[in-house]
Order: C-alpha cells, then structure tokens, then sequence
C-alpha cells in the first residue's frame, strides 16, 4: 500500500469574528475527514469563538492528522447608516451620519470622519466600514443617493403676426426641448397674466384651438426642487369689424340738411365704406 499523505494550505491562524477562512487539504489517496464532519478536499469556515481545526487522512493502513489553532477576536459591529432622504436637489449639502460604530470610520468613496458631509451634484452610492488596529466590520448597507438635475424649461416657437377672429394657429413648435417630462401647457386670454393650466396638454408641443379673442400661451415644467415657465408666445387676433351710423337730427323739414357719421369698430387696415 501507497504511504499516506495529506498537504494543507493553513497554519494556526488569528481572524475576527465575522471573518471566514477557506481550508484545503489536498494528497489524501483514501477517506479525508475534517473535524466538522467534512469531507471534501476544500471547506469554508466561519468561527464565533476560538477553536481547533482538525483534518484526517485514513486507510486501513494509518492515520494522517493535521490540527491547527483558529483565535478568534471579537469583531466590530458593521455602522448603520442614517439620512434625512435619498432624494435631493443639486446643489442642496447631503449629511449621512453613521451610527453603531466607535472605532474608525471609513466610507466606500475613501472619506473617513462623521457625519460624511457632500454637496449633491450626480447620483451616488455610498456604503461604510468600521475598523479597529485588527479588525473591520462587514459594510453598512448601501444608500442608494439620486440628486434631481438643474432644471431647464427650454424654449418655444413665437408667433406675433396679427389675425382675425375664428383663426386657428398652426402648433407651437419647441426649440429647445426642457429636461423633464412634467409638463403643463398654460393659457392668458387677452393676455391679462391671469394663467389656466390646459386640460391634456402635456408634450413639449402644443397645437391651439381656434381663437376668438387675442391669447398667450407658455409652456410650464416642473420638478420637486423647482417650477419654471418658458417665453410667452402671443397670438393677437383682431375682431372683425363692425360699423355704426349716426345722424345729426332724425326729424327734418322738407329740404333741410342732414348730416350723417360712420364710426368703424374693430378690424384692421383701411376700410372702405
């Protein structure tokens, strides 16, 4: 019979609670057991208190044995972390303050100190450790940080040529697009500034009904950082024109003299009468 052997891959060992250790043992011609009742070449270890680690090669020939020594440290406690919200607008400072750890702190990004302390410019995730002169934690869980752009409302087509009553204006186009698809189309009739939000319209286009009276109309865009409104697109529409008469007396005498006024209300340009 082959003289047994068994080659391993450890030696007594210092580790922190929390921490595994992946043992191997490898030349064992015949039955390989390890003292937790393995029996693959290769076992993964996570030890609470310190232990001895024992691994056997046997045949009906012998016995081969390897121990070693596992201490175990007491490990840190992975830090919990705490925000006000996960959602900000850029610009605005973002504190995330890390509790449960009285050791050294150590964030994902490489920032050490706490509260960890950033101005919100783009997306981010962020996690953290707590380490002592032997030993760290597991990682905290992951924050998941999203920072709302800066808005931008962009820019509509302007159509200030004058028309009559009843008219129906071809759609307002967009020359710049905004960044966000929270869109209202609003509404000035006679341009008074006094706004009305129009049902339906939502796209970055907005294609008016026929318009009796002069109308202005703007695009609104919001986020929740912040509303804004583009230019003022102005429609004017002229009424159509109307003409009253008017006379100096409505009794005369035969062969008196009446003067008559016309008074032309509303249209646009010369008119003949």
């Amino acid at each position: 019979k082959a003289k047994l052997e068994l080659q391993t891959n450890f030696s007594d060992s210092t580790i922190c609670a929390g921490e595994s250790l992946i043992l191997t043992a490898n030349g064992c011609a015949a039955d390989l057991l390890w003292s937790d009742g393995s029996t693959t070449a290769s076992i993964t270890i996570q030890p609470t208190v310190t232990k001895q680690i024992t691994v056997s090669c046997k045949s009906e020939c012998g016995e081969v044995t390897k121990t070693f020594n596992i201490t175990v440290k007491p490990g840190v406690n992975s830090p919990t972390l705490n925000v006000s919200k996960t959602q900000f607008c850029t610009g605005e400072t973002i504190s995330i303050l890390a509790e449960n750890c009285t050791e050294t702190l150590v964030w994902s990004n490489g920032a050490t100190g706490n509260p960890l302390i950033l101005q919100a410019q783009n997306n981010f995730s962020i996690s953290a450790i707590c380490k002592n002169t032997e030993c760290q934690s597991q990682p905290s869980e992951v924050l998941n940080i999203e920072v709302i752009p800066v808005l931008i409302v962009g820019i509509i087509e302007e159509n200030n040529t004058e028309n009559c009553t009843g008219y129906n204006p071809p759609e307002i186009r967009s020359l710049e697009s905004p960044n966000t698809s929270n869109i209202k189309w609003q509404m000035s009739e006679s341009c008074n500034n006094s706004w009305q939000d129009i049902t339906g319209a939502n796209s970055v286009v907005y294609n008016p009904l026929a318009l009796q009276n002069t109308t202005c109309y703007r695009r609104m865009v919001w986020t929740s950082c912040d509303t804004l409104y583009s230019n003022i697109v102005t429609i004017n529409i002229k009424p159509d024109p109307t003409i009253s008469i008017s006379a100096n007396k409505t009794t005369v005498c035969d062969g008196d003299n009446v003067i008559l006024k016309q008074a032309v209300i509303g249209g646009s340009g010369n008119c003949a009468v």
